[in-house]
This record gives structure tokens, sequence and C-alpha cells, in this order.
């Protein structure tokens, strides 16, 4: 009789099933930010003077550009000195003040720390003066202020960045994934999953097809790093869906040790 008991318990700790309404958001009802920085306002001069970050960083550039543009009514780019966290809360505040807008997605390609003083705890790579990364549950804090249950999916390359995930879903997107340990591969998983997710593959799908890179496989092995994607949230919506009235810190745990899944959908496309 025990054993069934502890059964339930599992149950119940490893799945939440939620109810929500799925809605269809169309391409003028979705916008995108990419906040892109990984040569400028850092403390070490080896990064800033790296031509193999300014190269990725125009890589990064071109093929969310390539993919993403036209699946966007607006797409906000914050590059370099301009991917600063406060004009990071201004566009997406913009964004969220405009009513057609009901869907706002991020992906970060930036450096990011885990738990160094000098950093402040788990810190994400905006451009700053001081060259001190802001702290990533703070950012996720102040996101919650701003985006009216307009967050949707958040993409982030940098490192360490699997570890910030639960900031990112307890300030309101649905779906995020972040690089289990120190990313090595480049714009190579970000190229595939913009190329996944502008299809119309869910966010899943599009995670795994980007983890599922052999050149990666190499350069985690040789520079002793880990560049999966690890996806938490309800990872089954594709850039045609939205959850509505939904938060995730409601819930009172933490977001990223459990599976959530929708069970009763609306007005739900199969793909884009």
């Amino acid at each position: 009789m025990k054993n069934k008991y502890l059964l339930l318990l599992l149950s119940v700790f490893i799945s939440f099933e939620i109810q929500a309404e799925v809605l269809t958001v169309d391409k003028s009802q979705r916008a995108l930010i990419a906040v892109i920085n990984l040569s400028q306002g850092n403390e070490h001069k080896k990064i800033e003077n790296n031509l193999i970050f300014k190269n990725e960083e125009s890589d990064a550039f071109h093929q969310v550009k390539k993919h993403l543009n036209e699946e966007y009514d607006q797409v906000i780019y914050l590059y370099k000195e301009n991917a600063t966290v406060d004009q990071f809360f201004f566009a997406v505040e913009s964004l969220a003040n405009q009513p057609q807008i009901k869907a706002i997605d991020v992906i970060y390609y930036l450096h990011g720390s885990t738990q160094f003083a000098k950093h402040g705890g788990p810190g994400i790579g905006f451009f700053t003066d001081d060259k001190i990364y802001p702290h990533a549950e703070k950012v996720g804090q102040r996101l919650k202020d701003l985006t009216a249950g307009k967050l949707r999916v958040l993409y982030s390359d940098a490192c360490w960045s699997s570890r910030q995930n639960r900031f990112w879903l307890n300030a309101g997107f649905l779906a995020v994934a972040g690089s289990a340990d120190v990313d090595t591969n480049m714009t190579l998983d970000l190229k595939r999953f913009v190329k996944k997710w502008s299809r119309g593959y869910s966010f899943q799908k599009s995670i795994d097809f980007s983890n599922k890179n052999i050149l990666s496989q190499v350069s985690d092995h040789l520079l002793k790093g880990n560049s999966q994607k690890l996806a938490n949230g309800f990872v089954e919506l594709n850039i045609s869906q939205m959850i509505t009235d939904f938060k995730m810190e409601d819930l009172d745990v933490d977001p990223t040790l459990y599976d959530f899944k929708i069970t009763t959908q609306t007005n739900t496309p199969s793909a884009k």
C-alpha cells in the first residue's frame, strides 16, 4: 500500500496537467527581440578583442534575420553596445503595450556566468558600463511588471543558461531553453533552432533538432563543455500558438522540475 501512495506522489510531482486555452497567433500578432552581444562590455580584454566572438555576433544576427524576420510583425535587434538591460526592458514594454501584439519571443545570444561572486550569481551578459553581468533572477523579476502576460518563448545560447530557466519561467515565459554548461558550438545550434521554429515545428522539436549536431559534440568534447539546450515549460507550443491567462509563478514551485502538459486545447493549429 505504501508503494501505491509513493507512486501517486511521484506522478503528482513529475507532471502538471494544465487546463488552458491555446490560441492561434498569426504573424501580425507576434514580435521578437534578439539580444546579441559577445564582444563588448566585458572585463576580459581577450573577449572584447576576440575576432571569433565578433564573427559569431554577425552570424547570429544574419541567421535570425534570414529565418525569422518574415515570421514576425516586428523584430527588434539589440546588438553589441545596444544590448543593454535597460534597452531590453524598453523594447519589451513597448511591445507589450501594443494591443495587436499577443506573443513576445526572445533570443539571447550573450555570455553567461554561474555563481562567481563578482558577477552576483547566475548572470546574463547584457552590455554594461561596469562590465558586470546583471543577475538573471533580477532581470526576470523586472520582466514580470512589464509584459501583461505576453511573454511566450525564450531561447538562450549563454553559457550555463539552463540554470536560469526557472527565472525566465517565473517571469512569464511559457517555454524556455538554455545551455547545459559551457556553450562551445558558436552559432551551430542557433541556426538549427531558428530554421525549425520558423517552419512551424514545436519548441521542443526545434530544440531537439538543434541538439542533434555532430560538430557540437566534437567541440564540446575538445573544449570540455556541454552546448546541449535543456528546455522547460510548455515545450509543445509552436510559432503560431499562445496560451493566455496562465502564470507559472502561481504554481509556487520550481518549474524546471516539472513536465507541463496542456489538457484542454481550443483553436489550436497543428503547425504554422
